[in-house]
């Protein structure tokens, strides 16, 4: 018996969480129009689409950016 598929299955990393607005400003501090402006800049991590009209942000990616703050 090869449980190794099984065993490779079990240990990926779950799904990265995504977390909107709102929950974004209260982890950096920032408003909504400073997100978007710095995220323009390049200097915040992308949104990501979720809807036509829904975005959202990866929360290891905003984690990450308050890291190297």
């Amino acid at each position: 018996m090869n449980n190794s598929s099984n065993h490779q299955s079990n240990t990926s990393p779950p799904p990265d969480k995504i977390i909107r607005s709102k929950e974004v400003q209260e982890l950096t501090g920032l408003s909504r129009t400073t997100i978007w402006r710095l995220e323009r800049e390049g200097k915040f991590p992308a949104r990501v689409p979720l809807t036509a009209s829904n975005v959202g942000w990866r929360l290891t990616d905003v984690q990450e950016w308050i890291r190297k703050k």
